[in-house]
């Protein structure tokens, strides 16, 4: 910081030359000859990277007798993130006296950083306490990234189509190792970007070693989702089951899975997760007629929950959010001890 000089024909720019620097002092005529001379204030705080930090600006004109009739200097600029570093605003100078002028404002307001992920993109933003646990109730597919990381970069336009393809089946986040490098250190995740599987529940962490392209992500997650679900092929297991899994399960309902796939679903496996243990889970493949005739079913799929000797067919669509909406009624009912 700087006052004013002797001469009157002195003005200082402010700070070094980025965007967001303060505004030099002004300049009020010639000086007038003799001991008196009033120059101008000077510049307010220094820039950084476009990002003023901003101090108190200079003083105003020469003093008279010791006294300074100049004005006070700028205001600070607003800092990084709009915690006042110097002023809270930008305001400039007051009037100096008899010829000098106050000092500039200080820098334009900092703009925050643009996030690497937009709010609605659908990718949530991990880090600190917020991430997935033990008791994490869904399948988290987790990127750990850095902003500057050009594969990172390269990435994001198939990780924000994730969400939509994922939905129902697994949430999909991401975690700023620039900002949260305890909680990276923490995961191990040393390159970028790293892909890591978090299981619900703490059923396991698995990391991605394939191909970054949509299709390639999809089905490894599909491939690698969790799952409580009991196959059943005869009577007896049936019988079984009803008497075990599902009479102690949380609610003493269970559902089963009458269907003509032979392998299990990605949502019914993501159901039987979600809503364990409140419910069991269990599925007959294949179309089989035995167990379908037990259970009074001729057609394929069909799903049952089962609440002791009660039966309760459901009848609408194959939709993660309608079949969340009908288990989810059983789930919250607590078993009769």
């Amino acid at each position: 910081f700087f006052s004013g000089q002797t001469g009157g024909n002195f003005e200082f720019s402010g700070g070094m030359p980025f965007e967001g620097g303060g505004g030099g002092g002004q300049r009020r005529g010639r000086a007038s000859s003799g001991p008196f001379s009033f120059g101008g204030g000077s510049s307010g705080g220094m820039p950084f990277g476009g990002m003023p930090f901003g101090g108190a600006g200079g003083a105003g004109g020469m003093p008279f007798g010791g006294m300074p009739f100049g004005a006070a200097g700028g205001g600070g600029g607003m800092p990084f993130g709009g915690m006042p570093f110097g002023g809270d605003f930008q305001g400039g100078g007051r009037p100096g006296f008899d010829g000098g002028a106050g000092g500039g404002a200080g820098g334009r307001r900092g703009a925050p950083a643009e996030a690497f992920y937009a709010k609605d993109s659908g990718v949530s933003e991990l880090g600190g306490s917020k991430f997935p646990g033990k008791d994490a109730k869904h399948t988290w597919l987790v990127e750990f990234f850095a902003p500057w990381c050009g594969h990172c970069q390269k990435l994001r336009p198939t990780w924000v189509k994730l969400p939509a393809a994922l939905k129902g089946l697994a949430k999909v986040g991401a975690v700023d190792c620039d900002k949260d490098k305890g909680r990276c250190t923490k995961e191990g995740a040393e390159s970028f970007p790293t892909i890591r599987l978090y299981k619900a529940g703490g059923r396991g962490v698995e990391e991605y070693a394939g191909e970054q392209t949509g299709k390639a992500l999809h089905d490894w997650v599909v491939e690698h989702l969790p799952a409580e679900v009991v196959n059943l092929r005869t009577p007896k297991q049936l019988e079984d089951f009803r008497g075990g899994p599902c009479a102690t399960s949380g609610s003493g309902c269970c559902a089963v899975l009458l269907t003509d796939k032979y392998d299990t679903s990605p949502l019914y496996k993501t159901l039987s997760v979600t809503h364990h243990p409140a419910l069991a889970f269990a599925e007959a493949r294949a179309s089989n007629q035995k167990l379908g005739a037990l259970l009074g079913v001729s057609s394929f799929p069909t799903l049952l929950v089962l609440c002791g000797e009660k039966r309760t067919e459901y009848d609408g669509e194959m939709k993660a959010a309608a079949l969340g909406e009908f288990l989810g009624k059983f789930a919250k009912q607590k078993r009769r001890k």
